[in-house]
């Protein structure tokens, strides 16, 4: 927990921001929703079912800063970026992988 909220003050996360958080039900989801809380943010949840468009369509209605994912939805995540939908998100991507957050942009 205080890795992730120390990684979310290091990429100016702060109170009151949203950031979005797409990951299967494991142990790590926790921890960083937990993180998140921890520094004042408030954690968006995606549905992990989400593709192209309607998560594109979360992501904005969302106003997420930040978007956390799990290495297993790179693939989806970077077809909606290379989609014509995700040419207009600006949302900064991460993602968790060997037990810490990585950011990608």
């Amino acid at each position: 927990m205080a890795t992730v909220a120390s990684w979310a003050v290091n990429n100016g996360i702060k109170a009151g921001d949203v950031v979005a958080l797409m990951m299967e039900n494991r142990p790590e989801f926790v921890f960083i929703w937990l993180g998140m809380l921890k520094v004042g943010a408030i954690t968006a949840l995606i549905n992990t079912n989400l593709k192209s468009k309607p998560l594109h369509h979360c992501l904005k209605i969302s106003g997420a800063k930040a978007f956390i994912i799990s290495k297993e939805f790179i693939e989806v995540v970077e077809e909606m970026q290379n989609s014509d939908v995700g040419k207009e998100n600006p949302v900064r991507i991460s993602t968790f992988s060997n037990r810490k957050v990585v950011s990608k942009r």
